[in-house]
């Protein structure tokens, strides 16, 4: 599953890094690619992480539940913090290391 979640996310990132440097009015040369993909590739993880909790806050207005909605938010909250935590523990472990970013994405 997180061989899957790596691809969709480095395919995002690739297809987007051009798109943004465009926008950006940036040259789209491997130096520029280099620098932008780390950034976009961890706004996909942190909206990644937010996600589900906002979309587990939003059954609370569903008129028909299948799931308790306390349940719910519980288990996205922990498997949220868990994820955040991992994402975390990675750059931090990159900065003690002295790793660059793009040869741990």
């Amino acid at each position: 599953m997180s061989k899957t979640g790596e691809k969709i996310i480095h395919k995002a990132s690739k297809n987007a890094v051009p798109i943004l440097l465009k926008i950006q009015h940036k040259e789209e040369n491997e130096r520029n690619k280099l620098k932008l993909t780390p950034r976009v590739i961890l706004i996909l993880k942190i909206i990644g992480v937010i996600l589900p909790i906002l979309l587990a806050a939003l059954s609370y207005y569903l008129d028909e539940k299948i799931v308790n909605f306390d349940a719910s938010i519980i288990v996205a909250g922990g498997l949220a913090g868990f994820s955040a935590l991992f994402f975390a523990l990675q750059y931090i472990l990159t900065n003690i290391f002295g790793t660059k970013s793009r040869d741990i994405l």
